[in-house]
């Protein structure tokens, strides 16, 4: 242990002039409880300049001088220190008040002085430290920004050395791998951290391409997240000195989450800090962003190449100055503005600006982040902003924009009502077409639902179809019956969507209670036809059920009747019943209004068409000649369609009963493909439609039949139809065609039913 010995040649060394004339103060401390001073210095007033009297006539008093924020890490370290028997010791660097009130930095080497086994005395030499520790300081400052810098910034980034070997990771890179702490990762290779051996083997490969040629690299490459892996676009470099010396490679990888948090470990060392600011400065240099920082006060810190690009000056032209010296001062002044609302802020800031590049003069529409930068003690140093080009977003937003107003201008003038509900039917909006067509003020409309204003019998069936909108999206050529405010009922045709939001339902709705008019005619005057065709079948097979069961009776009653022509005419009879039974079959199937779609085959409707009209062609002396064997299936209501072709092929039929002889009267009914199209054609002999004429024959109430054979209204649904509904193309014509070698003339109806449409449909 030291001695007492020491003790007095210390008091000896204070009072020595040589002594006094050096930097290093002498001061020596009882063991206490005040620790107080029993010698000090003559030159203790050049570092606080209170005189030696003033310490030991106790006017002055040591302990009240330290900085409130270190005293009690001070005796805590006297404590320490003592407790561990140590014989020497050195006080970390804290403040100290001098005869003006400025606090100095000042570091003590202390000897502690043990009199029979117990500390008495503490002799400490005391030094002024106070620039080196506010260039400290500084340093630190430097390196906080560009922490901060590194921390707002939405990539991974890792330094390593020569040797592939990470130097340090942020805090996002470690997020990506297992190990998830960057202090972990320091000194290991891409082999430890990477499980995916073959990926680990390539990043190295990209690290001695990079150290070889000297040039940086930008890469579209795979990387593991959690085992996961992502796509990244990573750019490598090289990483020099102030020496030009190769340290290794800097990367950087950003992500598609444009999530960004950067950490790194800093290093207490003065040597260190310096180096952490190389590699942060190379970061910074190499952002695609445009980035800065400005003190509390408006002046600029740093900035990058990016926003050297902007201002039309370099970086060491721009630090120091303020926005007014670069730009106007309205747009100076709005700068000033956001960086103040940053630093009162505790969340990052963000704004939109217009920006005109001094250095080529383009302009750029910029997303602006703002963030206060702070020190360890919690006060505020700046901020820092982080600006992208947002120009082609921009663009695309207004294009939305445009298109929305197109969307409302179209919804405004359209001749259709357009409605959008949401999931329980109640009208969230309508245009005023639909308005026009219920009978309400839109205001009044907004208050109810489409169920509330649909007719009894169809609620139900528009419920389930609501229900099922959620499921398919969307519903084409839905039917139903509408009450209007002056209890109208009208008929509607419906195409009802599913929004993107799956919260609410377009409806776009045609009045077609006309047209269902025109069909409910159609249908009677089709119905009328059916009649006729039916009465010519039934005279066959009724007069052979009449002569049978009259030949039996009259051999029965003579005693002629043998069983061969009782079997024969049974036979006979129920052949001619089960064929009437079909007819009505056929006539039921045809009238029962079935308005279900179902995949039908064009080719089968055609059929079944031609076994209702057939025993009517026949008994008119018309020959139908058929060739069906190109075929389609499609989406329809079979009726529809029979319906349509029905129509056509009367209208034949009366055309060649009227002008044409027995022996000349044909009908022509063709398919084939064309261009992955499916043509229907149906022809006549008659003559022909007048030219005058054949561009009027759709128009409803257009006929050229006597008014007791027709209304002009079977082909004009014919039309709408076949068009409307199926997407086909309907045209007639006159043309001739050759049959056993006899050429003949007449009108040809074409439907052309296209599979792309269908498809869409």
């Amino acid at each position: 242990m030291t001695n007492i010995k020491l003790l007095t040649a210390s008091l000896e060394l204070i009072e020595n002039e040589f002594f006094n004339t050096l930097t290093v103060s002498a001061v020596i401390w009882k063991n206490d409880e005040n620790y107080n001073i029993q010698a000090i210095s003559k030159n203790i007033s050049k570092i606080l300049g209170f005189s030696q009297e003033n310490f030991i006539s106790k006017k002055t008093i040591y302990s009240d001088l330290i900085h409130p924020d270190d005293l009690k890490r001070v005796i805590s370290e006297v404590k320490n220190n003592i407790s561990e028997k140590k014989l020497e010791f050195t006080h970390e660097p804290y403040r100290i008040r001098n005869n003006e009130g400025i606090y100095k930095w000042i570091k003590i080497a202390v000897t502690v002085i043990y009199d029979k086994g117990e500390v008495s005395h503490f002799i400490g030499y005391i030094s002024d430290c106070t620039l080196e520790k506010e260039l400290l300081i500084e340093k630190e400052k430097d390196l906080i920004y560009y922490q901060t810098l590194i921390d707002n910034l939405p990539m991974l980034i890792w330094l390593k050395d020569k040797n592939s070997n990470f130097l340090a990771v942020n805090q996002s890179f470690a997020n990506a791998t297992t190990i998830n702490e960057p202090s972990l990762i320091v000194g290991k290779n891409d082999f430890d951290v990477w499980s995916d051996e073959k990926l680990a083997k390539k990043y190295v490969h990209d690290d001695k391409l990079v150290l070889k040629s000297g040039k940086s690299k930008l890469v579209k490459e795979k990387i593991l997240d959690k085992d996961q892996i992502k796509w990244f676009e990573t750019f490598k470099a090289p990483v020099y000195n102030k020496e030009k010396k190769l340290l290794g490679t800097l990367g950087y990888a950003k992500d598609i989450t444009n999530k960004f948090i950067i950490e790194e470990k800093m290093k207490s060392q003065y040597e260190q800090l310096e180096l952490e600011k190389t590699k942060l400065s190379t970061i910074v240099s190499s952002l695609p962003d445009a980035l800065w920082i400005k003190d509390a006060d408006g002046k600029y810190l740093t900035c990058n190449k990016r926003f050297e690009d902007l201002y039309g000056a370099k970086q060491s032209e721009i630090v120091g100055k303020f926005d007014k010296d670069f730009v106007d001062e309205k747009l100076a002044e709005s700068f000033r503005e956001n960086d103040i609302k940053a630093m009162k802020s505790d969340v990052p800031l963000s704004n939109y600006e217009e920006l005109t590049y001094s250095k080529d003069g383009h302009t750029e529409y910029s997303h602006t982040i703002k963030t206060k930068v702070m020190l360890n003690d919690g006060s505020i140093y700046g901020v820092l902003g982080i600006s992208r080009d947002i120009s082609e977003i921009k663009k695309y937003q207004d294009k939305i924009i445009e298109q929305k107003e197109e969307f409302e201008t179209i919804f405004n003038f359209s001749k259709d009502g357009i409605a959008i509900i949401d999931l329980e039917s109640n009208f969230l909006n309508c245009n005023e077409s639909y308005c026009e067509m219920l009978e309400y003020p839109k205001e009044e409309l907004l208050k109810k639902s489409c169920i509330e204003l649909t007719v009894s019998e169809d609620k139900e069936k528009t419920k389930e179809s609501l229900k099922k909108i959620i499921n398919d999206n969307f519903i084409i050529n839905f039917e139903k019956k509408c009450l209007t405010k002056n209890n109208n009922i009208i008929y509607v045709n419906m195409s009802v969507s599913l929004l993107p939001d799956k919260k609410r339902i377009l409806i776009v709705t045609k009045n077609i209670s006309d047209m269902k008019f025109i069909e409910e005619q159609s249908k009677l005057v089709s119905m009328g036809e059916m009649i006729g065709n039916i009465a010519h079948q039934w005279r066959q097979p009724l007069s052979i059920i009449s002569t049978a069961s009259t030949g039996v009776l009259f051999q029965k009653e003579y005693g002629l009747l043998t069983d061969k022509v009782l079997i024969d005419s049974m036979n006979s009879i129920n052949n001619s019943a089960q064929y009437l039974s079909k007819t009505i079959d056929d006539f039921r199937n045809f009238i029962k209004n079935d308005k279900t779609e179902e995949i039908t085959s064009i080719k089968d409707a055609i059929a079944f068409t031609i076994n209702l009209t057939e025993a009517s062609l026949k008994n008119n002396y018309i020959n139908l000649i058929v060739n069906c064997e190109a075929d389609m299936t499609i989406h329809a209501i079979k009726n529809e369609l029979v319906q349509c072709f029905l129509n056509i092929i009367n209208n034949a039929k009366d055309a060649l009963v009227t002008s044409t002889k027995e022996e000349n009267r044909f009908i022509v009914i063709e398919t084939k493909e064309v261009k992955n199209n499916l043509e229907l054609s149906i022809k006549d002999s008659a003559g022909g439609i007048p030219d005058e004429i054949i561009g009027r024959i759709f128009e409803p109430y257009f006929t050229t039949k006597h008014k007791s054979l027709g209304t002009g209204i079977g082909l004009s649904i014919v039309n709408k139809i076949l068009r409307d509904k199926y997407c086909a193309n309907v045209t007639v014509y006159n043309e001739s065609f050759t049959y056993n070698d006899c050429v003949y003339y007449g009108a040809c109806f074409k439907i052309t039913f296209n599979k792309e449409d269908l498809s869409n449909e």
